[in-house]
Formats: C-alpha cells, sequence, structure tokens
C-alpha cells in the first residue's frame, strides 16, 4: 500500500515528508509508517474476527490463482492508458475487479473479503478521523481539492474511504489471499544440499 503514493503524487496529493521524500522519490517515510500500521492492525483484527474459519481454510492444500494480481495490473494499466488523470478512481476501479476474480476463484473468500473490507475501511476512517483532530487543515492543504469529488464524510474524502474498502477487499485475510496468488516455494527436500 505505502508503494501506491508512486501514482497518486503529485496528482491527487502532495503530502509533505521528512526529507522531502514525497517530492523527491514520490514515496515517504509517513507512507510506509501508516501502510504498516493500518495494515498490520486490519490483518489481526480480520484473523480474530474470523479466527475458526480461517483455521478451517488453511488446512487444505490450495491451487494456487494469480489472475487476481494479474487482472488488477491490468485493468489499472487500460484504465490509466484511458484516463490518466484519474489514478484513484482507477486504482479502486481495479481493486474491486480483482476482489471480484478472488470471489469467483474462492468463494470461500466472500466472507473473510467482506469482513475485511469493512474492517479496513472503518479502522482507516477511524484512524483518519484522529489525524484530521490532530491536523485539521490537512486535507485543504495537501490535497489536489479540484480533482476530488467533493464528497466528504467526518471531513474524509469519499475517495479516501473507496480505496479503504476496496483495498480492504482485495487484501482481505492477508494469509488466504496471499495463499492463493503468491509462489509456492519449492517441496523440503528439493531446498537441502547433499553433503
Amino acid at each position: 500500500m505505502a508503494l501506491t503514493s508512486i501514482l497518486f503524487v503529485p496528482q491527487y496529493w502532495t503530502p509533505p515528508s521528512l526529507f522531502d521524500l514525497d517530492q523527491k522519490i514520490r514515496v515517504g517515510i509517513e507512507d510506509v509508517l501508516w501502510a504498516a500500521a493500518v495494515g498490520g492492525i486490519a490483518s489481526v483484527v480480520a484473523e480474530i474476527l474470523l479466527k475458526e474459519r480461517l483455521s478451517a481454510l488453511r488446512k487444505g492444500v490450495r491451487k494456487r490463482h494469480f489472475a487476481p494480481l494479474i487482472v488488477v495490473v491490468v485493468v489499472f494499466i487500460v484504465l490509466q492508458l484511458w484516463h490518466p488523470g484519474n489514478t484513484i478512481y482507477n486504482t479502486i476501479i481495479a481493486f474491486a475487479i480483482g476482489a471480484a476474480v478472488i470471489a469467483v476463484l474462492r468463494s470461500d473468500l466472500i466472507p473473510t473479503m467482506i469482513t475485511g473490507s469493512l474492517n479496513f475501511a472503518l479502522l482507516y476512517f477511524a484512524l483518519f478521523l484522529i489525524f484530521l483532530f490532530l491536523y485539521p487543515g490537512f486535507i485543504q492543504r495537501y490535497y489536489n481539492i479540484p480533482n476530488l469529488l467533493g464528497i466528504y464524510i467526518l471531513g474524509v474524502p469519499i475517495e479516501e474511504l473507496l480505496f479503504a474498502a476496496t483495498g480492504g477487499r482485495y487484501g482481505a485475510s492477508p494469509t488466504s489471499t496471499c495463499k492463493a496468488i503468491a509462489w509456492s516455494p519449492p517441496p523440503l527436500n528439493e531446498t537441502l544440499i547433499a553433503t
């Protein structure tokens, strides 16, 4: 999630950052800290909420699926070429379509995805509200207001909540989702070198 900052600076926002990293390389230390905190908390809460279900899912051997990742990347690139000025919306649409692909391939993950989406969006919203309480003029000062829809929920741009909900749905239950799309390690006996 932190690397998505590359896509959004300066089109969507121009946040301040330590050592002006967001201005120089478009990813700042703050992006990494925010992503790690929100993503880590959300994944742990999702695991707690769905503990029994996830434990049962992990016991079986699953076929690896790369389609969700490929679809997200392809849809995003096509949308970027078609509407290059709408990166945040292109990302939201790509994440939503990627989540739909996961739902088709792994219908057993639908409850996890819904829980993950709601969990991540609510957590993101709560943390954003705390941030706005501490820095009330942040949106007006650092966001590219003309590029936003102009819809705010308690001061939080709707784009932030849509990004959180679709990103949370696509990445819900990181262990189960990653197992569905990640490379599998070689069998243990092939990794040992005979001496």
